[in-house]
């Protein structure tokens, strides 16, 4: 929910009780007329945003219906990635970078603490997942130079990972 909230519309309302329910993001349009979204809703994989009838001027709507339309989050992250840049970075530096809607996810990922090897400057390499069953996912990272794979499922405590 900490994401969630830094990427809030703070002129919109919300019921303390259903943060999520009645939820409005903040939405903003470049020049040209893409949808810019805080980086924390592509973080989380959100491709549609649902609203109020809001059609800026060149930004095509998905579908429009009975005062509602659906656009398009072009920057939303793929499930499995391999981001370029990978930095140690505290929650709330975290949650300010994710708040930000000129962050490009796909190119960065915030770590809690620093891997057991030294990222270089920039980070080359791809994913793909292999395997999925309920209890394992199986991926398998081709990497150029050292780096991290991010896989945007949600965490469960009892979760590990093995490198081969």
């Amino acid at each position: 929910m900490d994401v969630l909230e830094f990427c809030r519309d703070p002129k919109q309302p919300t019921l303390p009780y259903a943060r999520a329910q009645v939820y409005a993001p903040r939405m903003q349009w470049n020049d040209q007329g893409q949808l810019m979204l805080p980086a924390g809703l592509s973080a989380l994989n959100v491709r549609y945003i649902i609203a109020r009838d809001v059609d800026p001027p060149g930004q095509p709507a998905l579908f429009r219906a009975e005062g509602l339309v659906v656009y398009d989050n072009p920057r939303a992250m793929p499930r499995i990635h391999v981001p370029t840049q990978a930095k140690v970075m505290d929650l709330r530096d975290t949650l300010e970078l994710l708040s930000k809607t000129d962050t490009d996810m796909r190119e960065f990922a915030a770590l809690k603490e620093a891997p057991p090897f030294d990222l270089p400057e920039v980070c080359q390499g791809s994913a793909k997942l292999i395997t999925e069953i309920p209890t394992r996912i199986e991926l398998e990272a081709t990497m150029q130079t050292a780096g991290v794979v991010v896989l945007a499922d949600q965490w469960a405590q009892g979760w590990s990972v093995t490198v081969d």
